[in-house]
């Protein structure tokens, strides 16, 4: 069955694409200041999932910030960490643990009677229900509910191949973002999960918004990924998110420091140095030994900064 969830005509965002992508913080807070899908139906939990049928696609950066970013918003946020290796659990130190997500597969699931603001349930689950997924399956379709009135978002990490536990994610989420490499079998791996939001949506009472692409791990500089870029902007269009997350260290460290990183360390100090600058302030160097320019030279720097972006900054030096 073909999937239409590239279609630009799908609902309003939630988390609206175009976002500024100097700023780290600001990257990861446009992720929720878009108007919600369907404000009118859609009621209690908001539930997004995060997830490509791909290892190494930055699911876990993304699903931790982007919870992060919710809790530094006032909202009642609960995680849900599906992937076995439990990395967002390490990672999300402030996030109060509720123990194994089981009981969510279990029949007649009763929420605990005082949940915390920032919760998070985590898969210790040792594959009891891989061989009875459908009862599964069934049963967090049924037990979802019970947390509408306990939490306003629930964010969902993934495990990187497709299994039961992503069709779970998939029946209960209401929006999913889907991460994508730049790399030899990154786009593969979006049409994996196209295919496979057919599958689920078919038990589905509605169809899952699909927010968008987010590329991660992008190098500015690096020609054949700019040029992939270009090729799935132009297959999908509004679909995908208008910047992207570069390949940055922070992003791993303040993983490791278990902190968003707009409060990693490094990160924090880089920011502290940037200095913003009056462009009347500015004047070139009359020692310059550039005098004389080539017009050529001028369109063909022109035409690499159109397809590459700036990949030199200027360079600007106090006097006096």
């Amino acid at each position: 069955m073909k999937s239409d969830w590239f279609s630009p005509s799908r609902s309003t965002a939630l988390i609206r694409p175009s976002v500024p992508s100097g700023n780290r913080a600001i990257v990861f807070s446009a992720l929720i200041r878009g108007r919600p899908a369907v404000p009118d139906l859609l009621v209690g939990v908001k539930t997004i999932a995060i997830n490509v049928e791909k290892g190494g696609a930055g699911k876990t950066m993304i699903a931790c910030h982007l919870a992060w970013v919710l809790a530094d918003a006032g909202h009642r946020v609960l995680f849900l960490d599906l992937d076995r290796q439990c990395n967002a659990t390490d990672a999300l130190a402030d996030f109060e643990s509720l123990g194994t997500c089981k009981p969510l597969f279990e029949p007649n699931y009763v929420p605990p009677t005082s949940l915390p603001r920032l919760s998070i349930y985590s898969n210790r689950m040792g594959g009891e229900y891989d061989a009875d997924y459908p009862r599964a399956l069934t049963n967090i379709n049924a037990n979802f509910p019970a947390l509408d009135s306990h939490f306003d978002f629930c964010v969902i990490d993934t495990p990187p191949s497709w299994s039961w536990i992503n069709y779970a994610a998939l029946l209960v989420c209401n929006h999913l973002i889907v991460p994508v490499e730049l790399g030899p079998f990154g786009p593969a791996a979006t049409k994996q999960v196209s295919d496979s939001i057919a599958t689920v949506n078919q038990r589905r009472k509605t169809p899952i918004h699909v927010v968008g692409l987010v590329p991660n791990r992008v190098r500015a500089n690096d020609t054949h990924q700019m040029k992939m870029l270009a090729a799935i902007k132009e297959k999908i269009g509004r679909n995908l998110f208008t910047n992207f997350l570069p390949e940055r260290a922070h992003y791993s460290q303040a993983m490791q420091e278990h902190v968003p990183v707009w409060r990693e360390k490094a990160a924090v100090a880089d920011a502290d140095r940037v200095q913003l600058l009056d462009p009347e302030l500015l004047y070139p160097d009359p020692e310059n030994v550039r005098s004389a320019i080539d017009e050529a030279t001028i369109d063909e720097m022109a035409e690499t900064i159109k397809e590459r972006g700036q990949l030199q900054p200027i360079t600007v030096r106090a006097q006096g």
